[in-house]
C-alpha cells in the first residue's frame, strides 16, 4: 500500500497526541479524586475542573502546534546525532516560555512582558495556562492566544508536511531548509 509523508507525519502526530492526552486525563482524574477524597483540594471542585478543561485544550493546542514544528524540523536529519542541532530552534519557545513563566509570574502575575507573550502562538501554549490558572486573564486576551495558536496550526501543518515530503527522500546527510522546502 501507499501513503503519502504528509499522511504518515499526521498519522504519527495523531497517535502520539492521543496517547499524552490519554495520560493528562489521568492525572486529572486520579489528582483531583485524591485531593477531592483527602480533603487538601483548595479551590472548588467547578474551578479546578475549569483550570483542567483550560489545560486540556492548551495542550492539544500546544501538541499540535509543536509536533507539527518538530517533525519537520526532524525530517531534516537522517541521523539521531543530528537531530538535537535541528529542534533546538523550536524548542527555545518551549523553554523560555516555561522559564519565563515559572520565574516571574509568581511574584509578578501581571508582567507586561508574560502578558504579550502569552498572547503569541508559540509561546502561548506554555504561559498562557500558567496564567490561566492564577485567574485575573481577561476573557478576550485567552481568545485571542487560542485564535491566534489556532490560525497557526494549519500553515505549521503544511509547511511541516512540504519539508517532511522532500526531506524524507534524501538518506545520509543533512538537508538544509532551503533545499526541504524548494523541493
Amino acid at each position: 500500500s501507499t501513503i503519502r509523508p504528509w499522511e504518515l507525519m499526521a498519522g504519527k502526530v495523531a497517535g502520539i497526541g492521543l496517547l499524552g492526552l490519554i495520560q493528562i486525563a489521568l492525572y486529572a482524574v486520579v489528582g483531583g479524586g485524591l485531593a477531592s477524597a483527602l480533603g487538601v483540594l483548595t479551590l472548588s471542585v467547578s474551578a479546578a475542573a475549569g483550570t483542567v478543561i483550560w489545560l486540556v485544550v492548551w495542550y492539544l493546542v500546544g501538541f499540535v502546534m509543536y509536533a507539527f514544528a518538530f517533525a519537520g524540523a526532524g525530517a531534516l536529519v537522517s541521523r539521531q546525532e543530528d537531530a538535537a542541532g535541528v529542534i533546538m530552534p523550536v524548542l527555545s519557545f518551549v523553554i523560555v516560555g516555561y522559564v519565563l513563566g515559572i520565574s516571574i509570574l509568581p511574584s509578578d502575575p501581571s508582567n507586561g512582558l508574560v502578558e504579550v507573550l502569552s498572547v503569541i502562538p508559540l509561546f502561548a501554549p506554555t504561559l498562557m495556562p500558567m496564567r490561566l490558572a492564577m485567574g485575573g486573564v481577561p476573557g478576550w486576551e485567552a481568545a485571542l492566544a487560542l485564535v491566534l495558536a489556532l490560525a497557526l496550526i494549519p500553515a505549521l501543518a503544511l509547511l511541516a508536511g512540504r519539508i517532511y515530503r522532500n526531506a524524507v527522500i534524501h538518506i545520509g546527510a543533512r538537508v538544509s531548509l532551503r533545499r526541504a522546502l524548494a523541493g
